[in-house]
């Protein structure tokens, strides 16, 4: 069965906080983020799951993205998708019972992971979304279907 990923980078966040973990959206980012997800409901898209870092700019682009869709339920975090995550980590874990998820994520994670899943270099800009077919979670067996970004 082939599955759908969608990898989300955060939108535009404050340089600077008490913390990298406390960095909030700025409000540009938030217009991109509801932007992108409004383009994403055109596609007619709807992930079953949206997965976030735990990191603040992340959760609040998840949340954006849920409630932009009207994704009943709220979304998940997981500590593995952060700047510095395992690729392979991450990719063993994907789907469980969900035909499409949504990773929302940081640089350079999100690109390092689209490279990972489907062998292609790309410029994950802030709220850049690749779509991802795959029909096993290993490397290079995905395919890059379309990528939203600047």
């Amino acid at each position: 069965m082939t599955r759908l990923l969608f990898v989300m980078r955060h939108g535009d966040a404050e340089p600077e906080a008490a913390s990298d973990f406390e960095r909030r959206l700025t409000d540009a980012g938030r217009e991109q983020v509801v932007l992108r997800s409004r383009a994403l409901r055109q596609r007619g898209v709807l992930p079953e799951l949206i997965v976030s870092s735990p990191l603040l700019r992340a959760r609040e682009t998840a949340g954006l993205v849920n409630r932009t869709l009207g994704i009943p339920g709220d979304f998940t975090v997981s500590n593995d998708i952060v700047p510095e995550g395992d690729c392979e980590r991450v990719a063993l874990q994907l789907f469980g019972e969900n035909e499409t998820v949504m990773l929302v994520t940081h640089q350079p994670f999100a690109s390092r992971f689209v490279h990972y899943m489907t062998g292609e270099d790309v410029s994950m800009t802030t709220a850049a979304i690749a779509c991802i077919s795959v029909a096993q979670s290993a490397p290079d067996a995905g395919k890059l279907e379309w990528l939203l970004a600047e």
